[in-house]
């Protein structure tokens, strides 16, 4: 039996599509700003004056404070939808201005102030839908908030070289920020409409009620390994390659499809998998496929089939995003939505910081390295039994 957030009878169908649309701006941005320096750590070491290391700290800086502050923001989110939402998105506005001053110093305050308002974002993919979709239409807009998520990344893999190259790191950090802006204002102008549902008023959300919902900690698990290889994936694919001759465009470019396919994915797939109850078929599709493409992985060429496994792999795989969140708004009591969805996402980012960690260890094993990653995705498919 759905849980939803009961809608209120003069509203019974209604819906708000230009805030989602808004939102996913906002959430696009806060991935956009985040992977800004991924694509160009040396070159934004170079400009800084700092080491590859500490260049490196820019982006790394974003999972580690997630993990720390998903929870809190989570039951702020539960509890103070509209103003959360919106501290969060000032936040991300002002880090990427602060940013646009050519120092390392700024650079790192800027991230900082953006990974602060983050999860204060994101954790609002579910509880957006549940407070301005109609209950019928939440997957997709959960769905459509999910996918803007990669669709940030992949602007900034894609845009960060060539605006790079043609005029220089300020035109990087200028037009990131001005997405950034943009976004917040359409956002903060939005967010005047009141909710269409809402919660009890006399529930609050608790993190020990979310907790011993077993259903939510299964979820959990399977979001630590989904989540956690596509991060593995995608920081350690070129070094995993590199023994095998295969050039740093030509990773590029398969992580950039890899990341279109998990866009076009996350877009469509989690609205028929919930509607024809195809859920658990999509996630155990997804393990299975990322087995394979890692067995590519691991022995190298050819490259051709690398990369078309590894657009299969993001299709399915970046599918399983909205899909469990879609499932936690659904289980969820209308209180804990913004909580559950805090929860999840802190289990995705923590397994992106471990299992990037342990290839890390044995990056230079190929074969070792990408068994780890197998024997995890192994372990996930008997919680797949448990999804609905």
């Amino acid at each position: 039996m759905s849980l939803a957030l009961s809608p209120e009878p003069r509203a019974a169908t209604s819906s708000r599509w230009g805030i989602i649309a808004a939102f996913a701006m906002v959430a696009a941005a806060t991935q956009l700003l985040w992977v800004t320096y991924t694509p160009i750590t040396t070159e934004a070491a170079a400009f800084y004056h700092v080491s590859d290391s500490a260049a490196g700290w820019l982006s790394e800086v974003f999972p580690l404070l997630y993990v720390l502050l998903a929870i809190p923001c989570g039951m702020l989110t539960d509890r103070w939808f509209r103003g959360s939402l919106a501290v969060g998105s000032i936040l991300t506005a002002v880090g990427g201005l602060i940013r646009v001053a050519p120092t390392f110093d700024a650079a790192l305050i800027g991230q900082i102030v953006i990974s602060v308002g983050q999860p204060l974002v994101v954790n609002a993919i579910n509880k957006a839908a549940a407070v301005y979709v109609a209950e019928k239409q939440r997957p997709t807009a959960i769905a459509v908030g999910s996918a803007s998520l990669f669709g940030g990344i992949l602007i900034a893999m894609l845009s960060g070289p060539i605006l790079l190259s043609a005029s220089g790191m300020s035109a990087v950090l200028w037009s990131q920020a001005l997405f950034a802006v943009v976004g917040t204002l359409w956002l903060l102008w939005a967010l005047r409409s009141q909710p269409v549902y809402s919660a009890p008023a006399d529930v609050r959300s608790s993190i020990s009620r979310v907790w011993k919902n077993g259903l939510i900690r299964t979820l959990s698990g399977l979001l630590f390994i989904g989540f956690g290889l596509f991060i593995a994936v995608t920081t350690w694919l070129q070094v995993l390659l590199a023994k095998d001759g295969v050039t740093s465009l030509e990773v590029g470019i398969a992580l950039a499809v890899m990341t279109a396919a998990g866009i076009v994915g996350a877009g469509i797939v989690p609205p028929w998998a919930i509607k024809h109850g195809r859920s658990r078929h999509v996630v155990v599709a997804s393990l299975a496929v990322s087995v394979v493409a890692l067995v590519a992985i691991g022995f190298g060429r050819p490259f051709w089939l690398i990369a078309g496994l590894l657009a299969v792999t993001g299709f399915l795989l970046l599918a399983d995003l909205p899909i469990l969140l879609s499932i936690t708004e659904i289980h969820s009591a209308p209180s804990d939505v913004g909580t559950a969805s805090g929860l999840l996402l802190l289990f995705g980012n923590a397994g992106g910081i471990v299992l990037a960690l342990l290839v890390q260890v044995f990056v230079n094993h190929s074969l070792v390295a990408v068994g780890i990653l197998v024997i995890g995705s192994a372990i996930a498919v008997p919680l797949t039994r448990r999804v609905p």
